[in-house]
């Protein structure tokens, strides 16, 4: 039993350290107020807004710049692609969700994604459903992409009720599978787990 639970630890020791920085191919979506990557006093976006991840522009027409403001009333909601680690394979159907408090990002809310195809992700686009006309929205890029990177926002053409938000420029290469930040680690905890059982089967001849 004891050789059991220590082995467990250094599985869950070697998981975390594989996913302790970000992996090529890697990247999320940030909803809080000033990209903070906590769960802060949320982003400004009505809890529940949905969001529909693509790879191809929504639908016809010019983006903004970092902000848009079609009639303001506020200053609110926020949105920051990042670079990241641990993720879900990209899937268009994967929608996600702003959290109670109106932000969240990442896994917990199922905006963590990875490049799962051969090709270099250039651009990404989210649609914003049912978004509120009235709010100032911004976008942003964090640290780690090209210095030629943008990010703008435009009403959908087809309904006027998206709004479609684009990062351009983001060249996310293909991810590999597994991670090969990941690999030193797992090594050690395939050697840890079987040196391990090796000795419990010793004490028992």
């Amino acid at each position: 039993m004891r050789a059991f639970a220590i082995a467990f630890a250094l599985c869950v020791l070697c998981a975390g350290l594989s996913f302790a920085d970000t992996v090529p191919g890697h990247f999320f979506f940030n909803l809080n107020n000033g990209a903070c990557t906590l769960d802060c006093s949320g982003g400004g976006w009505t809890p529940g807004q949905e969001f529909d991840p693509s790879l191809t522009d929504p639908s016809s027409g010019a983006y903004t710049s970092t902000f848009f403001c079609p009639n303001c009333f506020t200053l609110d909601p926020d949105i920051e692609l990042d670079l990241g680690d641990a993720s879900a394979p990209f899937d268009p159907s994967n929608a996600f969700f702003a959290g109670s408090n109106g932000g969240g990002f990442g896994s917990a809310i199922g905006a963590d994604y990875f490049n799962n195809t051969a090709h270099t992700f250039t651009n990404v686009f989210l649609k914003i459903l049912d978004f509120v006309p009235g709010e100032e929205y911004h976008c942003t890029l964090g640290a780690g992409f090209g210095a030629d990177v943008s990010c703008g926002f435009k009403v959908d053409s087809v309904d006027s009720t998206i709004l479609d938000v684009g990062f351009f420029n983001v060249d996310i290469p293909p991810a590999a599978v597994p991670e090969p930040a990941s690999l030193p680690m797992i090594s050690l905890m395939l050697v840890g787990v079987g040196s391990l059982m090796r000795r419990k089967v010793r004490s028992r001849s």
